[in-house]
């Protein structure tokens, strides 16, 4: 009779429990990624954290860098200059980053060191989402991580009134870019980089980009390369695959993870 009383008890309280409590939906609007992250590297700390959008245990993590990159601490959440969305596999600063590369949007004179202007507090950055609009020329971007790439969707102004030539680019500084126009007028990208802090012999990171809109050739200045579209262009996108073993292998992430036969826009990824 004892047994069964608190059997009878263990039930209701478990019962009540369940009632009162409710499941979190979509947990992951609760995070703010730019917590720890307003430091300023050569005076004080405020935790050393990155935005870093990625999927759990991703392969890799996607992030704003808003300085030249010159050092460890290329982010700061008090900075009001944007320069690239950088695909990073750093931990923290005082580790250092390896095998990362650069990617943005540019309008009117290509450049290898593009710089915008933004409000890091006014973007969405979630752990599945970057989305912000820089100045002076209003782009929007939008990217969301798959485990081994991302979509990234540039809306540019459709009032260009200066006739600026509009450009999605990608900067590698360790080497240059295979880009090419495809016979469908799409773009195509591949590359890759070993930049590391440290030595590791024959270490490389494998990138192929491809773009979903026509582009009327390929800029080349330095280590950056960038579909160029039409003047009039308003929406672009781009999907990224990467790897460590080969080009053969990101082609293969591409084809699992972001090809147009299984996300057709960058919102069928987010979901």
């Amino acid at each position: 009779i004892l047994c069964a009383m608190h059997l009878t008890l263990l039930v209701t309280v478990l019962a009540t429990f369940g009632k009162l409590s409710n499941a979190v939906e979509d947990p992951e609007e609760f995070v703010n990624l730019l917590a720890g992250s307003f430091t300023d590297g050569q005076r004080f700390s405020t935790g050393n954290t990155l935005p870093l959008v990625g999927r759990p245990w991703g392969f890799n993590h996607w992030a704003p860098q808003t300085t030249n990159g010159r050092s460890s601490w290329w982010f700061s959440g008090n900075d009001h200059q944007f320069r690239w969305i950088r695909c990073t596999h750093q931990p923290s600063p005082w580790i250092g980053d390896y095998a990362w590369f650069m990617m943005g949007p540019q309008m009117g004179g290509l450049t290898s060191d593009p710089i915008g202007f933004w409000e890091p507090r006014g973007a969405t950055i979630k752990p599945h989402l970057f989305d912000t609009t820089t100045g002076p020329d209003g782009m929007r971007i939008e990217l969301v991580p798959s485990m081994h790439g991302a979509m990234m969707r540039v809306t540019f102004p459709a009032f260009n009134p200066s006739n600026n030539e509009k450009r999605i680019c990608f900067k590698n500084e360790d080497g240059s870019w295979d880009a090419r126009q495809r016979n469908d007028g799409t773009g195509e990208l591949s590359g890759s980089t070993g930049r590391v802090n440290g030595n590791a012999h024959g270490f490389r990171h494998y990138i192929r980009a491809v773009s979903d809109e026509k582009i009327d050739r390929v800029d080349r200045v330095g280590g950056v390369s960038c579909f160029s579209y039409p003047r009039n262009q308003v929406k672009a996108t781009v999907r990224v695959a990467t790897s460590f073993i080969s080009l053969d292998q990101a082609e293969v992430s591409f084809n699992r993870e972001i090809s147009p036969n299984k996300h057709s826009t960058i919102d069928s990824l987010l979901v």
